[in-house]
């Protein structure tokens, strides 16, 4: 076989590897339809918090919590690996790998890492780090079924008596 023939042969294979990668990344995003913009990204996010200030968590999957930081700071944040026991902890940790001392800082990269105790101990890598606000914290947990949902409007009926006559009036208030 000639050196001519074998290059066209190894650019053809690496052409239909390419398509096939390019037909599995189609199919992937057409899956995705229920995950979060974070969930979807393949970095997620790349917001940080001081680990200083954690105080409590939500689990919401084996994926996926809600860490409250200082004030009324949450954040979504998605592990890398699925964890065997973090819906059933009470306490979790977070691991500052940012070398001798840390950099005070939990980031979805650099080495921090959640850990989750239980039979076993486990140090999982965050993914992404997203902020979220209190709608935001609301949403997740509805999407994750740990809360109902809200409705949306709530309807009051006032009465008005007006020269004998009775008129009904809707409002709407939105809380």
């Amino acid at each position: 076989m000639s050196l001519k023939s074998k290059c066209r042969r190894q650019a053809t294979a690496a052409a239909g590897f390419g398509v096939y990668l390019a037909l599995a990344g189609c199919a992937t995003d057409a899956t995705s339809g229920g995950q979060t913009a974070l969930e979807r990204s393949s970095g997620g996010g790349s917001d940080c918090f001081f680990n200083t200030g954690v105080r409590d968590f939500t689990a919401l999957d084996e994926r996926n919590l809600i860490l409250y930081g200082p004030g009324s700071r949450a954040y979504h944040l998605v592990l890398a690996t699925p964890s065997f026991n973090l819906e059933g902890e009470w306490s979790i940790g977070v691991l500052d790998g940012g070398g001798i001392g840390g950099d005070g800082r939990i980031c979805p990269f650099g080495g921090d890492r959640i850990i989750v105790d239980g039979p076993f101990v486990e140090r999982i890598s965050i993914r992404g780090i997203e902020t979220v606000d209190e709608a935001g914290v609301e949403a997740l947990k509805v999407r994750f079924g740990k809360e109902e949902a809200a409705s949306e409007e709530l309807v009051t009926v006032t009465e008005i008596e007006t020269d004998g006559d009775v008129e009904t009036e809707n409002e709407a208030d939105d809380d």
